[in-house]
């Protein structure tokens, strides 16, 4: 793009993509520009794909519901199972079974075959969940193999199968070998699987009427006795005879002596050497302890702070050049008078020594 000229007309700039003038920049021309876009493909063709098809309300969804736990979306039907593995399932077996087909039934499951020898036709309940693996199982297979016979047609497959051994053991007698199982894994294999409370929900009617036993983890001495009501009568009395009517009354005593025993332990604290103390010297006694409380509370507070400060290094005057004799001569030269400063400083001085002396 060339310089903008010296002339008094004004600038003008033009955003050009592929030849094309534009009235403004576009970040969509710009980008397809850069990234041109490819032709369309088919999504059937590049993609490891299972397709299940048939009839209006035949269990296609609910089949996959069971495989994959998902909901489904129903697409329409198109031709993309043209050259593809083809597996016919016969679903609701649990209402009308195979054997009990008519013949043009019968008939026409086998036009759908075509004469394919390779075509595979399964029988299955999504309700049951009868036949849903081996469908499942056979499917992937199919689809496996299918996958396998196209990749074995690459040019380049001969690169991979040399480095490739597949080793096939031998015989070395005609001996039955059985498979061995250790004693444990079988005796694990025999044990009941521990019930669920799910499992004990689909035993006794379902939700709304199952209702969980919460007396089930009791530890008694008996395991019969969990389910057994309270009774009101037991060994011929009335157990409402051995709960103490009193009981509140007897609790309001225990309370009302213990605060007596409390404000006993408030008055011995106000005894020194076991002499008692006059009104006056208990409430000098009092503000001596808040006083102390106090002074704590007050300690610990600057320690927090003093430990949460951040350490600032003493940088300053390191080789001591700002002694007093050089603070008496600036003073000096400025025209004031020493000496009332450096009295000062050697009483602040002195008095540090002596804190220091004392410690």
């Amino acid at each position: 793009m060339p310089l903008p000229s010296l002339s008094l007309s004004s600038d003008a700039y033009s955003w050009t993509v592929n030849d094309l003038a534009m009235d403004s920049y576009s970040a969509k021309h710009t980008w397809e520009s850069l990234r041109p876009r490819g032709q369309k493909q088919d999504w059937a063709d590049t993609v490891w794909t299972l397709l299940i098809c048939g009839c209006p309300n035949v269990g296609k969804s609910s089949f996959m519901n069971r495989v994959t736990r998902a909901d489904v979306d129903v697409q329409p039907l198109k031709s993309l199972f043209v050259n593809k593995p083809l597996v016919i399932v016969c679903n609701k077996t649990d209402l009308v079974s195979v054997e009990s087909l008519s013949e043009e039934d019968l008939k026409l499951i086998e036009e759908m075959k075509g004469g394919n020898e390779e075509v595979v036709v399964l029988n299955m309940s999504t309700l049951t969940e009868e036949g849903v693996v081996a469908v499942k199982n056979v499917a992937c297979e199919k689809l496996l193999d299918q996958r396998v016979e196209e990749k074995m047609k690459f040019r380049r497959i001969n690169d991979h199968l040399n480095r490739l051994h597949a080793a096939m053991p031998k015989l070395r007698d005609d001996k039955e070998r059985l498979p061995c199982i250790h004693q444990v894994v079988m005796e694990a294999g025999e044990k009941e699987k521990k019930k669920t409370e799910k499992d004990l929900e689909d035993e006794n009617g379902g939700a709304g009427f199952y209702s969980v036993s919460l007396k089930k983890k009791y530890i008694l001495a008996d395991e019969s006795w969990k389910e057994d009501i309270i009774p009101e009568i037991c060994d011929g009395h009335n157990v409402a005879d051995f709960i103490d009517s009193d009981i509140l009354n007897r609790l309001e005593e225990l309370t009302s002596e213990e605060a007596l025993r409390q404000e006993e332990a408030k008055d011995d604290e106000f005894e020194i050497e076991g002499e008692r103390l006059t009104v006056e010297q208990k409430k000098q006694l009092v503000d001596i302890r808040k006083r102390k409380a106090l002074l704590l509370q007050e300690h610990r507070l600057k320690k927090s702070n003093a430990q949460n400060r951040a350490t600032v290094e003493r940088k300053f005057d390191k080789d001591k050049k700002f002694t007093r004799e050089r603070l008496s001569r600036d003073l000096s030269s400025l025209g004031l008078h020493p000496s009332s400063v450096m009295n000062r400083a050697k009483a602040n001085l002195e008095a540090g020594r002596g804190r220091d002396v004392m410690m």
